[in-house]
């Protein structure tokens, strides 16, 4: 179709679809069903969506979890579309393991307080494990 192009990544379908009407672009890529999302994941991309998925965004659609990327069509330069279909690509191979876009993480959101409480957790384990090692 006009002002649409589908190819694949690494495996990875990436659909983009243009509208020069509305001056809007959006690149997709499905991901999977979303009938059995359980509220915990469902939170979880949420999360995602504010802080580890830079402008690349989880969306469901047609029953079908997708990541996409919007933006006006106008003022898409080509760096930008190239970082574009990185994140979405990113973003949907980290479904269910860190939900990322592979960028960075915003320190003001919940995934970054989890993994900095997490590594806190780790150190104190490991610390625990080192002292019963001394103790034998």
């Amino acid at each position: 179709a006009k002002g649409a192009w589908r190819f694949k990544i690494k495996g990875r379908l990436i659909i983009i679809i243009t509208d020069e009407k509305a001056n809007r672009m959006r690149i997709i890529s499905p991901i999977g069903s979303s009938k059995t999302l359980d509220k915990k994941v469902l939170y979880r991309m949420m999360q995602a969506n504010f802080d580890t998925s830079h402008d690349a965004r989880y969306a469901i659609a047609k029953e079908i979890v997708w990541a996409t990327f919007m933006h006006p069509l106008s003022s898409l330069s080509e760096k930008a579309l190239q970082s574009a279909i990185v994140q979405v690509v990113q973003l949907a191979n980290s479904f269910g393991k860190t939900y990322s876009s592979g960028l960075f993480i915003f320190k003001a959101g919940d995934t970054y307080q989890k993994q900095k409480s997490q590594k806190k957790k780790s150190k104190k384990d490991k610390q625990k494990e080192s002292n019963k090692k001394l103790s034998i």
